[in-house]
C-alpha cells in the first residue's frame, strides 16, 4: 500500500482564480452575471449608475434581504418553511391598506405588521412541530395558490383544529 505525497513537486499548482472558479463556480457565475447586467444597464441608460438609483435599488431589496437572511437560518438548521414569502406578502398588503385606506399612523401599522407576522409565524411553527408530515401542509397552507385549490380544504382546515383533536382523529 503506497501513500500519496501531496506536497510533491509533481502536483500541479493552480492559480487562485482558477481554484476559486473550480470550487465556487455557482457563486462566481452569479457575480459575473451581476457585473454583466450592471455594465449593460449603464450603457443603455444614462442614470443607472447614479446614487439615487442605487439607493432606490437597495431600498427595494431590503425586505427580500431580511427574509433571505431569516430563511438562511432556517435552512441551515435543517428545516424549511415555504410560507415565508406568503406571510411577507400578506403583511405587506395589509400594511399598505392600513396606511392608505384606513389612514392609520405608520408606527401603529409597523407594530401591527410585526404582530401579524409573528402570529402567522407562530401558527406555522406550531403546526410544523406537530405531526411529522404536517410541516409541509402548514407552510403550503398560507400560499396564494392554496386559496383557490382543493389542497386548502384538505390540508388547511385540519390545521385550524386544536392539536389534541387533530392527533386523536389521526390515531383512530
Amino acid at each position: 500500500m503506497s501513500i500519496m505525497n501531496l506536497s510533491s513537486s509533481r502536483m500541479i499548482q493552480h492559480s487562485l482564480p482558477r481554484r476559486l472558479l473550480h470550487n465556487h463556480s455557482g457563486v462566481v457565475s452569479i457575480a459575473l452575471f451581476f457585473v454583466f447586467c450592471c455594465v449593460v444597464f449603464s450603457l443603455i441608460t444614462s442614470n443607472f449608475l447614479t446614487g439615487t438609483n442605487w439607493l432606490n435599488i437597495i431600498r427595494q431589496s431590503a425586505p427580500l434581504l431580511i427574509v433571505a437572511t431569516a430563511m438562511t437560518l432556517v435552512i441551515t438548521t435543517g428545516g424549511i418553511d415555504l410560507s415565508v414569502g406568503s406571510t411577507l406578502a400578506l403583511v405587506g398588503a395589509l400594511s399598505a391598506i392600513a396606511l392608505n385606506n384606513w389612514g392609520l399612523p405608520w408606527p401603529v401599522v409597523l407594530l401591527g405588521g410585526l404582530l401579524l407576522g409573528g402570529i402567522v409565524g407562530a401558527i406555522n411553527g406550531f403546526f410544523i412541530v406537530s405531526p411529522p408530515w404536517l410541516w409541509f401542509a402548514a407552510s403550503r397552507c398560507w400560499s396564494p395558490r392554496a386559496t383557490r385549490s382543493r389542497f386548502r380544504l384538505t390540508a388547511c382546515l385540519p390545521l385550524l383544529a386544536a392539536r389534541g383533536l387533530w392527533e386523536s382523529l389521526c390515531l383512530r
